[in-house]
């Protein structure tokens, strides 16, 4: 059956809406070459403006200015007026000396070009006579630019209607009426007429155009068509016997699969659910029956895509297909062991699949916490010390092959156990969290990071071609983690200290790279902490050592090897002692002195600082009460607490206990802290500090300057002096900085009603810079070395001279 279609359609938006277009485009064409055309008309108009005023520069000066030179008013009126008979020239001006001014014309309003000229005399020197002023009026510029434009218009514009009329009729002629004929050909397809054809209402070309392969392409899909709906007739008509032989054993499966704890259900060729348990439609089809619905009717695009692939594979494989997969539930993501397998007709052929699947959520996730946990730090996701020498093994066999070069990092934050002690473990642990995903920010490519435990972090480094890459890493770890860290409102300074050790100059596996930077690490720490050094064979050397100490400083303390050496505190003012400061030594078994710079480090990472530290205490007290038996009762004693023995609980009864037993006053003894104690758990401090203020004991900040605190925790605490730093003084009348900064303290000090003490005092310049700004209190070489009590008990009660201010 032919269909054709010769009636002209109703409306040709297409054809409007090209003619819109067309009239939009010409138009914007149009206004682009009328604004073209404008400028370049005046641009031309400027240049024949700066022509004329160029040629009154060059012919017009030199006569007005002779006139002006014989004063001839007359004539230098007359050339002004000459000048007015320029174009669009409207006002001429002479001023002569500055004073009288002769003008021709009129000032225009509105836009303006202003020119200036020199009159000069033809002399010599070229005296200046005065100045010739023009004002040229843009109006007439402006009005001629319009009449161009509106001329421009005009003719684009019926150039433009012109054009547009004619491509209206071809499209309307050969585009919009076949292409509506095609839409209503379209429109009036229906089961009934599919394979209709179509004629296009035109006469046919000798070489058909993109409208007769598209009125080609609606012939053959509406034969296409007609044959896909009686195959599907067909198909019906099968699948509709098939489900009436199902029917009658249907009821029976039901009842059995309803009752199993796994997931099943048949899906035919199609992805059509012909059958389905009640606990896969109660997880998820919340009960919905979907009998007779496609997989894609059930699920999202994504997973039904998904879904149906595994279906395909069961049957192009033919056989049963065993796989794991995913599904979201309201509980989370779940994993299930599907069992696929086809089902096949009497006479063989595969008419449907079947899956029976069982939940294994939980198993998995147990076994990825399981294979997580033996490999990686619980606290910080980081990989474990087994992953990370698994790797670093990895990479030097890497290495040998390549010839590159493997650095370890072994990274310990500083004073970790203060934070611990002071904050609590929770705080650390969220301290140890953002160290951790800070230092992976820090790595390259290819690098790792793992958690030892405690405060202890390895990198390895991989591929390098120079040591000097691990120098770099070095450096970010330690500017990254130097950034303050936030902790339950405390605002932390941390910093880290770092050893490197390199493949293969300083082992040839990854437990020995591990030892030498654990033992570089402790080097950094003995260099002030907060830097980075690398192995050395020195260094073995030096953690033997190390350990050698720790253990005899478990028997000095029992041996009773330690004494103490005490350093006068001055009064620059007085030259009298009025304090001293208690300093401990090691005097070993075999007569050598060792000074506490060699063990105190040690002390403080075996914990033995804290006995130690009590037995300071005593023997600081016990001696102090001898002097003051002696005669010498205004003496106190200064005692350093470390920040282990200040935080730990008791340290108040502790004194109060010595303070007893050796009869002393308690205003006779001085406790000095560090201002790290400060900054950590605020609350317990105060306490404690009050507690000692509060017997009358003194307190004082040693070392001020070199850490954080501030005037609010100054403040804050009932802190009675500051010490100023040994290295600060130093620089005093050679440093501008120090010298500046150790005002500012004694400044500071006064203001706030501190004592301010200064330490490392060793030169006659130091000590009259400090009396002159009003630091009275002074202690170091200059005055005396730290000497037994014996040797000190002689200058007590002397004077002692103390320069004067220049």
């Amino acid at each position: 059956m032919e269909h054709t279609a010769h009636d002209r359609p109703r409306q040709q938006r297409l054809g409007y809406r090209l003619l819109t277009a067309i009239v939009l485009a010409s138009a914007c064409l149009a206004l682009l070459v009328t604004a073209l055309q404008l400028y370049i008309d005046y641009r031309r108009e400027l240049a024949a403006i700066e022509d004329k005023l160029a040629q009154v520069e060059r012919t017009s000066l030199d006569s007005l200015a002779n006139s002006v030179w014989s004063f001839d008013d007359t004539q230098i009126r007359l050339q002004l007026n000459g000048l007015l008979q320029l174009r669009d020239v409207r006002y001429v001006e002479v001023q002569i000396d500055g004073e009288q001014g002769i003008e021709a014309g009129t000032k225009p309003e509105g836009a303006t070009l202003t020119r200036g000229y020199l009159l000069r005399h033809n002399d010599a020197k070229r005296t200046v006579l005065g100045t010739l002023t023009v004002i040229v009026a843009l109006d007439g510029v402006y009005r001629r630019l319009i009449e161009t434009g509106q001329v421009i218009l005009i003719a684009e514009t019926a150039k433009t209607f012109f054009v547009s009329l004619f491509i209206l009729l071809i499209v309307s002629r050969w585009v919009t009426r076949p292409l509506g004929a095609m839409a209503k050909y379209a429109q009036s397809l229906s089961l009934d007429r599919l394979g209709a054809t179509f004629v296009l209402p035109r006469r046919s070309a000798a070489m058909p155009d993109e409208l007769d392969h598209v009125a080609q392409a609606l012939n053959e899909m509406s034969r296409s068509l007609a044959l896909e709906v009686e195959r599907r007739a067909v198909a019906r008509a099968e699948r509709a016997a098939l489900y009436d032989a199902y029917e009658k054993s249907r009821d029976l499966m039901q009842a059995i699969i309803d009752n199993t704890t796994a997931l099943i259900y048949v899906k035919d060729l199609d992805g059509r659910y012909l059958l389905v348990n009640q606990r896969y439609r109660n997880l998820f089809t919340g009960g919905r029956d979907i009998i007779g619905q496609t997989v894609e009717e059930v699920f999202p695009g994504d997973l039904a895509a998904a879904y149906r692939a595994n279906d395909r594979r069961v049957i192009e494989a033919d056989a049963p297909v065993e796989s794991e997969e995913s599904a979201m539930q309201p509980d989370g993501l779940h994993t299930y062991l599907s069992l696929k397998f086809p089902l096949r007709a009497a006479d063989g052929a595969t008419f449907a699949v079947c899956n029976i699947s069982t939940d294994i959520t939980e198993r998995k996730r147990a076994e990825e916490r399981i294979r997580f946990l033996a490999q990686h730090d619980s606290l910080t996701g980081l990989p474990n010390r087994l992953v990370f020498r698994d790797r670093v093994n990895q990479a030097i066999a890497h290495a040998r092959r390549d010839g590159h070069r493997i650095a370890v990092l072994f990274i310990d934050i500083d004073r970790f156990k203060h934070i611990n002690d002071s904050l609590g473990h929770q705080a650390g642990d969220l301290l140890l969290k953002e160290a951790a995903t800070r230092l992976q920010k820090c790595l390259r490519q290819g690098d790792s990071v793992a958690r030892l435990g405690g405060d202890e972090f390895v990198i390895n480094l991989p591929g390098l071609s120079t040591d000097g890459d691990a120098m770099q890493v070095a450096g970010k770890v330690l500017e990254s983690l130097r950034q303050p860290i936030l902790v339950e409102h405390n605002e932390l300074h941390v910093s880290c200290s770092i050893g490197i050790s390199v493949f293969p100059d300083d082992g040839e596996d990854a437990d020995a790279l591990l030892r030498a930077a654990d033992t570089a690490m402790y080097h950094a720490k003995d260099r002030g902490r907060n830097n980075f050094q690398y192995f050395t064979p020195q260094l073995n050397d030096m953690a033997q050592r190390r350990l050698s100490v720790a253990n005899q400083l478990h028997q000095a303390l029992q041996r009773g090897e330690f004494v103490l050496h005490y350093q006068p505190q001055v009064n620059l003012e007085s030259g009298r002692v009025f304090a001293t400061e208690a300093l401990i030594r090691w005097q070993r078994a075999n007569g050598v002195l060792t000074l506490p710079g060699e063990f105190i480090g040690i002390a403080e990472e075996t914990g033995l600082i804290v006995p130690i530290g009590e037995w300071v205490l005593r023997e600081a007290c016990t001696q102090l009460a001898r002097w003051h038996r002696d005669g010498h009762s205004f003496l106190r004693m200064a005692v350093n607490v470390s920040p282990q023995q200040f935080l730990r609980p008791g340290l108040p009864e502790l004194v109060a206990r010595l303070l007893e037993e050796s009869g002393l006053a308690a205003s006779a003894l001085e406790l000095e802290i560090t201002e790290g104690v400060l900054m950590a758990r605020s609350q317990e401090n105060l306490a404690s500090l009050e507690k000692l203020a509060d017997m009358g004991v003194g307190l004082a900040i040693d070392d001020f300057g070199t850490g954080y605190s501030s005037l609010a925790y100054l403040q804050r605490f009932p802190i009675h002096s500051l010490k100023i730093d040994r290295s600060f003084v130093a620089g005093i009348g050679s440093d501008a900085n120090d010298t500046a900064l150790v005002t500012a303290i004694i400044a500071m000090a006064h203001s706030l009603r501190l004592t301010a003490v200064a330490e490392g005092v060793e030169t006659a310049v130091q000590a009259a810079f400090l009396r002159e700004r009003g630091c009275l209190g002074a202690q170091g070489f200059h005055f005396s070395r730290p000497v037994p009590a014996p040797e000190l008990a002689r200058v007590l009660g002397e004077r002692i001279d103390t320069p004067q201010a220049a």
